[in-house]
């Protein structure tokens, strides 16, 4: 058998394992996905980051205000990260509702979430990015998983707003199937990521274990490994919708991955104490898996290519020769009573309703009402050659020591 197809197989039964243990999960577990009662207003401060956000930071600070919440028990600030618009003229027309302003030198998120936590009042922390906005009940649908002492940090569904274009409607896929698998680990206390838009922690966390690291990348990913490491929980909040705008031009999306991917690789080496059965299902089932499929998805990507350089320079004379020679990877065949049966083309067809399953459960646990089915096509076609780029460019700047900036602050 060679190698290509090895890689098929094992690319399709880790995928399928994967799929279906956290299938079982959520349907193990469909029962009890409600959020817990609100029983007690608490004092929040909700943070908003900004590098030059003027053409968005209106509609997020209206959110906020129209949060179904006592205008007594919340602070918001917003953080102007050395902006060279006119974002702080905008903010400034706020501070009679309120919002606090503070300015500063461009220093980069984490900085800004710093500042923020030293002027913060409540009891619980929460981040907004200056290009997202929360629902009126967000913070009521959120809070009450607090009343665990054990959890530190609860996370909301997290949505597109109005996905227009092909490249949007991909990333909408994307979206809706984290939704799902964000619930899926949080059920197996597993969650690796308290996404920027409106995560909710406790701010005696950060006051204990330290602010925001300056330094990193993905600081959503860091304080959420930090989390693990000191052995609490992070919740999700099925209903507690914030929208955030997808990246609108492919190069856009690229710069965005490629930082998302390159801080966690930076997370994953710096946190590889956690890859141990002293933190259960995180450390044995989720962070391997997150490894494996990378690894996986490379190995075969990389196969790919250099397979197809190779065969069209055995075929340069042929000009039109262009393609991958996917035939070739379907034909391990089983001969029976004159039945021809191809197991990786019924893996890939398992695997193709498996995904629709997901996506149905993902819309209906998010009350998702776009119609994705070309865009379902869409992400299926194109998704893995793009997880695979990412990655590759990602672990090139890892090797290579290239540096990734956030606003006008190299990282």
């Amino acid at each position: 058998m060679e190698f290509g197809l090895i890689l098929m197989y094992c690319v399709a039964i880790f995928g399928l394992f994967s799929s279906f243990f956290f299938l079982l999960v959520i349907l193990e577990s469909r029962n009890n996905l409600s959020n817990p009662k609100l029983k007690k207003f608490k004092k929040v401060t909700v943070v908003v980051p900004a590098y030059n956000e003027e053409k968005t930071i209106k509609k997020t600070l209206d959110s906020l205000l129209k949060l179904d919440w006592p205008k007594s028990k919340i602070q918001i600030i917003v953080v102007d990260d050395g902006s060279t618009d006119s974002t702080s003229s905008i903010v400034t027309e706020y501070m009679k509702k309120g919002i606090a302003l503070i300015i500063q030198e461009n220093k980069g998120k984490g900085s800004a979430m710093n500042t923020g936590l030293k002027n913060a009042e409540g009891e619980f922390f929460a981040c907004l990015d200056a290009d997202s906005v929360v629902e009126r009940d967000a913070l009521k649908t959120m809070i009450g998983f607090f009343e665990d002492d054990s959890v530190m940090a609860v996370t909301p569904t997290l949505k597109l707003k109005n996905p227009t274009t092909w490249l949007d409607k991909i990333q909408n896929v994307e979206y809706i199937i984290g939704i799902y698998l964000r619930k899926t680990f949080s059920i197996i206390n597993a969650l690796n990521v308290t996404p920027g838009p409106f995560t909710i922690y406790r701010k005696w966390f950060f006051d204990k274990y330290g602010g925001y690291d300056e330094k990193n990348l993905t600081e959503d990913m860091e304080i959420a490994m930090r989390i693990q490491k000191h052995h609490y929980k992070i919740e999700n909040s099925l209903g507690a919708y914030v929208y955030t705008k997808p990246a609108s031009t492919f190069s856009a999306l690229m710069k965005q991955r490629i930082r998302w991917y390159k801080g966690a690789l930076d997370n994953f080496i710096n946190y590889r104490s956690l890859f141990s059965k002293d933190y259960g299902d995180f450390g044995v089932i989720l962070l391997p898996s997150c490894i494996i499929s990378v690894a996986l998805v490379e190995i075969l990507c990389a196969y790919l290519v250099v397979k197809n350089i190779i065969e069209y320079t055995k075929n340069a004379i042929n000009w039109y020769y262009i393609g991958f020679d996917f035939q070739n990877l379907f034909t391990f065949n089983f001969n029976w009573f004159m039945f021809t049966f191809r197991p990786l083309i019924i893996l890939t067809a398992v695997g193709f309703f498996l995904g629709i399953a997901i996506i149905l459960i993902s819309k209906k646990i998010s009350n998702e009402k776009e119609h994705i089915k070309i865009s379902y096509i869409l992400y299926l076609v194109f998704y893995l050659f793009l997880f695979g780029l990412w990655w590759a460019i990602a672990i090139y700047y890892k090797i290579t020591g290239k540096k990734i900036k956030w606003g006008k602050n190299e990282l």
